[in-house]
């Protein structure tokens, strides 16, 4: 079982959906390993319940017989010859007739084969017989965010029937610091960097007496879990549908993105509709992230998608580099640290890890509860322009932009950052003039005295700051 960390925030709403005074039904999904399951008992400890988990990759008749073999083995009913949906679920009526109860479809996209039939079914025997019972909730959680997000959520069946909806996502620092007590800030930035807040993730490297030593053993050995974790990962995602890997990898060797149409160039394509559900399933389940710059509208063909999921940029960058290289574990780890694109790859974890945690960067710089969007400012090269890419700007309600500046480096920070975020200025200015532009330098090193002394930046964030906000 895996440690149940942080999620307060989350286990507080599904009590509180358990405490209705009125039939609720919840829908949780999210990528594999990331904790759903555990959630999920965690919230409903003490509570009647009937828990039953979906088979990967089985027919509508093996998922039917071991939901039947899972409700005799929790209450003793037995029955033989079943053979269609609306005769299995109709027997959950019985126990649950009185009483507060909570039944949870896990894997629901394997139960239902990724069909509507299983969804269509369950509104039925839901409405006229579960919701009979006032102090009933029903969980529907799945590990396949797109089939959950339009078979379930906006399906005709059950649209707007929803009382709760989580997509639940990586921990945040201060909850992976949970995992790792006595260790020191360096080593919990890496780990994000390395695999995310992905709580089966944190737990297999809190067993190690070092996250170096854990990465060593679990990214580089023969059969390290790391080293195994990307196929099974495409596997129960995706199947052997071989696109879905080849924009990684596409992705993966360009860490600035590429817009759908670039994405198309490289991979042969036609960027039409089915390229654009497939960038969308890998978003939905938490791989790419899509940013649009400010003052392009949704629409825009400048959208571009970046892997932002840590342990897949790792696993395609490093791990996969040495998959058939010899030697032992310790010397190939070694061997890419030592490399010249080690520096320049943490360089770009990091801008990722601070646009995961704007939150707790607006709360450091006083402004949390001022409404503002956040994300990129990117703007093309061209004949009179010259091109620019802030990773991450805050445009603030009270109309002040927040420029952020993200260094990863051993070494000192040196003056050239200022010459460096004096041209992004200039050209913010030209295009908000009028605008107040704050600048922000977070830092994993120190900056140097000359940089500090310039009181060119606004603030300097360190990058253990974001830990213990």
């Amino acid at each position: 079982m895996q440690k149940f960390i942080g999620r307060i925030v989350e286990k507080k709403r599904i009590k509180a959906l358990l405490d209705l005074s009125r039939p609720s039904i919840a829908v949780i999904y999210g990528r594999r390993r990331i904790g759903k399951s555990e959630l999920i008992r965690q919230a409903i400890k003490g509570k009647n319940t009937l828990n039953f988990e979906g088979l990967e990759g089985q027919s509508k008749q093996k998922q039917i017989k071991n939901f039947l073999f899972q409700l005799s083995e929790q209450t003793g009913l037995k029955k033989k010859g079943i053979t269609d949906w609306p005769e299995a679920l109709i027997l959950l009526r019985e126990p649950t007739r009185s009483g507060q109860w909570v039944i949870v479809l896990d894997e629901f996209q394997w139960m239902a084969n990724y069909q509507n039939e299983l969804v269509s079914v369950i509104k039925m025997i839901w409405e006229k017989f579960l919701s009979k019972n006032p102090r009933m909730t029903l969980i529907l959680c799945g590990s396949i965010a797109s089939f959950m997000k339009s078979k379930v959520l906006k399906s005709s069946a059950l649209y707007g029937r929803c009382d709760y909806e989580l997509n639940l996502r990586p921990l945040k620092l201060q909850e992976m610091s949970e995992f790792f007590p006595g260790k020191g800030s360096d080593e919990i930035l890496d780990t994000a960097m390395f695999v995310g807040g992905v709580p089966k993730y944190l737990e297999l490297i809190s067993e190690h007496s070092s996250v170096y030593e854990a990465m060593t053993e679990l990214a580089f050995s023969k059969d390290g879990y790391f080293k195994t974790e990307y196929e099974r990962l495409f596997a129960s995602h995706f199947g052997k549908n071989p696109i879905y890997r080849q924009i990684i990898q596409t992705l993966a060797e360009n860490p600035y993105g590429f817009t759908t149409g670039k994405v198309a160039e490289k991979l042969g394509v036609i960027a039409g509709g089915s390229l654009s559900s497939k960038l969308d399933d890998l978003e939905s389940a938490g791989f790419l992230y899509s940013m649009v710059p400010f003052d392009k509208p949704e629409t825009s063909k400048l959208r571009k998608y970046v892997l932002i999921d840590a342990y897949t940029r790792f696993y395609t960058s490093m791990i996969n580099m040495v998959s058939n290289k010899k030697g032992p574990p310790d010397t190939q780890f070694h061997t890419i640290m030592a490399g010249p694109g080690y520096a320049s790859w943490l360089g770009r974890a990091f801008e990722y890890l601070c646009m995961q945690h704007h939150e707790e960067i607006s709360k450091i710089l006083g402004f949390h509860g001022i409404p503002y969007i956040a994300g990129p400012f990117f703007q093309r090269k061209n004949i009179n322009k010259s091109g620019v890419q802030i990773d991450l700007l805050f445009e603030r309600s009270d109309k002040v932009l927040v420029l952020c500046e993200m260094k990863y480096q051993l070494s000192p920070v040196a003056k050239e950052v200022i010459e460096q975020v004096n041209r992004k200025v200039l050209i913010l200015q030209e295009k908000y003039p009028g605008r107040t532009i704050l600048k922000i330098l977070l830092t994993k090193s120190r900056p140097t005295d000359n940089v500090v002394n310039a009181g060119y930046f606004a603030k300097i964030i360190k990058a253990e700051d974001l830990i213990h906000c």
